[in-house]
């Protein structure tokens, strides 16, 4: 019921880890190897994010909520997930119009932007660094990335790249409309709609979400 916002977290990395503690020894398998329970956004928040792009632009978002808490039994005491660790998990990745200066007035301003529009991406570093990901389209009149709105002339060409090998699938308006497997994917269309892609690689024996684009918006002239 909630209206008027401007974008939608779709992957928490502590809530998604804390759903998985049941009972005791399952909560103490997950500490010890949080990799072998972590798995990505839930797929009903997925569908979420599909019936609001259905409606309008939706830039996503990702955070670790990392807390580092300690937490003890007896003698024994232990830090679950500590920032060091939590840090290098579930990570926003954003393309900005221009380069950070170090100036914080510059810079928050580049970040925020990025943020707003949905220029960048959701991804699980954990699993395989994923920086140098890209998601592109080109008709003969423009190029577009994520966040952009790019009108058709004829057929657009979309393109997928990432740093590592991983399973690749383009979705439409939800549904997949392309997958590869390897480094990229080329997809030529010319039906409107909001394009997003999801990227999964294996890891602890279960495929796992890796890289989760924001969407990507062709339209007609």
């Amino acid at each position: 019921e909630v209206t008027g916002f401007t974008g939608l977290s779709i992957w928490n990395y502590m809530s998604e880890f804390k759903s998985y503690l049941h009972d005791a020894p399952r909560s103490v398998f997950a500490v010890c190897f949080p990799q072998a329970v972590i798995r990505g956004p839930y797929p009903e928040t997925l569908r979420r994010w599909d019936d609001l792009l259905s409606q309008r632009k939706m830039p996503v978002l990702c955070g670790s909520d990392a807390h580092a808490a300690t937490y003890r039994m007896g003698p024994l005491s232990r830090v679950v997930l500590p920032y060091e660790y939590v840090f290098r998990t579930v990570n926003m990745h954003i393309l900005t119009t221009e380069a950070f200066n170090g100036t914080l007035a510059h810079d928050a301003a580049l970040v925020y932007e990025a943020l707003r529009r949905g220029c960048g991406f959701v991804a699980y570093d954990a699993i395989g660094q994923a920086k140098g990901f890209r998601f592109d389209a080109a008709t003969d009149s423009g190029k577009a990335t994520m966040g952009d709105e790019l009108s058709m002339s004829g057929r657009v060409e979309l393109t997928v790249s990432t740093p590592l090998p991983a399973d690749i699938r383009l979705l439409r308006n939800g549904e997949t409309v392309a997958r590869a497997q390897g480094r990229e994917l080329h997809c030529a269309t010319d039906v409107p709609g909001a394009y997003r892609v999801e990227a999964y690689r294996q890891h602890w024996l279960r495929t796992r979400g890796w890289i989760f684009s924001n969407a990507l918006y062709v339209t007609r002239k």
